[in-house]
């Protein structure tokens, strides 16, 4: 048997595109209809695995980069808009004329024109690299192969709020921070600038040596250091870094390493049961769901592991091979193989990961308010230190040296 693509209508007027797994064309196109679609065309056919691998070399587009937040706009409004009775084309063309960021706005047009010419969007969306990120595109694709597009635009949106107000956390360990050093900043000068000016018989003009030391040696200082972290930082935060990115995140404490995790494994169990709910063959459904994870190692690590997948090999030999999940999980799917409830036990299966990722998104959270706090008392008691110190060390000592006393 071979796995045919196919776009069809079905009974509420949808444009659905998805994949179905049959001896013959005419054997497909039977299912189809038995299920109630209409309009039916068969795109080709493909052996399991030969999909996600022999597609042609991609020309990426360097563009601005695009926040969380505009991904949420753009994949909340075509989610509607397909849930309306729009089709990808006529969804996108009102798109491009309603984002705001310009580049965006291009990408649309483009993802317009290609659903109009039967294309894959999913292959303009690649070639956007710093617009679309990797899992955006996979979960698209994904949507494309098992006939969820729908749900794929509803599942983003709902990824890129969740991680927006997740990153809001992270302005208060930059908060906690950036005040300590600014502190730091303005203190140093301050002991440096009251023995000057008291060895040399003028402690009155205490604050204009201040300002003299702060702007000659504290801010160039200050300005570099905070030059050398904005270009580290625009270095990992290219696309060709996201991998290492990602790997350091897996191992970060306080509940962040863990809530990747679970959101990563959450989101793989949640489009490999739609894929196999579609059905793609297992060799391509577990390619696709393990590249719509959000952390790159872990979908590098997923991908690897279903590589020995093929057209006759079974889904449990891919869990086995991969330490993500606890060995139940390989019993569980061993048990729906025997059965045939491949999808309702990944369903099953995914909803108990959803709430190890509720938990450890309330982990993470507290774990980077925690991290702000700490950095905070550590920076003003450092400060308070340094002030103590600076003044008062030594002072009787100076005092007599500046009295020139026996």
């Amino acid at each position: 048997m071979v796995y045919f693509r196919y776009t069809a209508i079905d009974a509420n007027g949808k444009r659905l595109d998805g994949t179905i797994r049959a001896r013959s064309e005419s054997e497909a196109k039977g299912e189809l209809a038995a299920r109630g679609f209409t309009q039916v065309q068969l795109a080709g056919r493909e052996r399991d695995g030969s999909s996600t691998s022999s597609a042609p070399p991609v020309v990426y587009v360097r563009t601005a980069r695009t926040r969380d937040s505009d991904l949420f706009f753009l994949f909340s409004q075509a989610a509607s808009l397909i849930k309306a009775g729009f089709n990808p084309f006529d969804a996108f063309e009102q798109l491009s004329n309603r984002v705001h960021h310009k580049d965006l706005r291009r990408a649309c047009r483009e993802i317009s024109e290609a659903a109009n010419e039967g294309r894959r969007i999913s292959d303009v969306m690649q070639a956007y690299i710093d617009l679309f990120p990797y899992n955006a595109v996979a979960m698209v694709r994904a949507g494309e192969y098992g006939g969820f597009l729908e749900e794929a635009f509803e599942r983003l949106a709902d990824h890129y709020a969740d991680s927006t107000a997740f990153k809001r956390w992270f302005w208060i360990t930059r908060l906690a921070t950036w005040q300590g050093l600014i502190g730091l900043a303005l203190a140093t000068p301050v002991p440096i600038a009251f023995w000057t000016g008291l060895f040399a018989g003028n402690a009155s003009s205490l604050w204009s040596r201040y300002f003299s030391i702060l702007f000659q040696y504290t801010l160039p200082i200050g300005g570099a250091i905070f030059l050398l972290y904005y270009i580290i930082r625009s270095m990992l935060l290219r696309p060709e870094m996201t991998a290492f990115r990602h790997r350091f995140i897996l191992r970060c404490p306080y509940g962040i390493g863990s809530r990747a995790r679970s959101e990563s494994l959450e989101t793989f169990l949640w489009t490999l049961a739609r894929l196999s709910r579609g059905g793609v063959a297992p060799g391509t459904s577990w390619t696709l769901a393990a590249a719509s994870v959000p952390n790159a190692a872990m979908a590098q690590n997923l991908v690897a592991a279903g590589e020995s997948l093929g057209a006759e090999r079974p889904l449990s030999l891919a869990f086995s091979q991969t330490k993500f999940f606890p060995t139940d999980y390989d019993a569980l799917i061993r048990t729906a193989e025997q059965t045939g409830d491949i999808v309702a036990t990944l369903e099953r299966m995914h909803s108990m990961t959803t709430e190890e990722f509720d938990q450890s998104r309330l982990k993470a959270a507290a774990g980077l308010a925690s991290i702000g706090c700490l950095i905070l008392v550590l920076g003003s008691g450092a400060m308070m230190i340094y002030l103590v110190h600076g003044c008062y060390s030594g002072m009787p000592e100076k005092i007599d040296t500046w009295m020139e006393s026996p």
